[in-house]
């Protein structure tokens, strides 16, 4: 599988912990739009972190909404600071 999609995931997993590789492709600011072995097990490694099963590194509505709610959340708390230290101005 490969795309543009593959490499917004690999970023998302990088930059919380389910390092893709520590260096070379795939590493973080070096991702790819490739989803291969060294993905996959990133994704294990993140379901198996939110109890989510099976965990075999099947990017699935599963997986997703459980991204999507993390992505969601992080975007509000971000938000909140924002207007906080707008107010704190």
């Amino acid at each position: 599988m490969k795309g543009d999609d593959v490499k917004k995931l690999q970023e998302y997993l990088n930059n919380n912990g389910y390092i893709i590789s520590a260096i070379g492709a795939g590493s973080k600011g070096k991702e790819t739009t490739y989803f291969g072995t060294l993905t996959k097990n990133a994704v294990i490694k993140f379901q198996k972190a939110n109890k989510i099963t099976p965990a075999i590194g099947y990017f699935g509505p599963i997986t997703r909404g459980v991204v999507n709610k993390k992505v969601a959340r992080t975007k509000v708390a971000r938000t909140v600071l924002a207007m906080e230290l707008v107010v704190l101005k």
